[in-house]
């Protein structure tokens, strides 16, 4: 499973952000400035993956039942999902 494209509309410190990973490399690293939102993205895939927790500290910006995660993920066998 790869992620191609990570999207925030509304996480955290996030609106409307999005994070195109792509294929060609095999490798991503992100880096950043303190309190750039790294920790904050690393948990918005969890939520992706897995949902979100009954309470979050990320619902500081958006309300709670406003909070939303997108990505792209591709499966090894070239399906796409979205």
């Amino acid at each position: 499973m790869r992620l191609l494209r990570l999207a925030f509309p509304a996480f955290g410190r996030f609106a409307g952000t999005r994070l195109d990973l792509p294929r060609e490399c095999g490798l991503h690293l992100v880096h950043g400035a303190n309190e750039a939102g790294k920790s904050t993205a690393l948990e918005g895939l969890f939520c992706l993956l897995y949902g979100f927790p009954a309470r979050t500290g990320y619902d500081f910006r958006h309300p709670y039942a406003k909070l939303r995660v997108a990505g792209v993920l591709e499966h090894s066998n070239g399906e796409v999902l979205e």
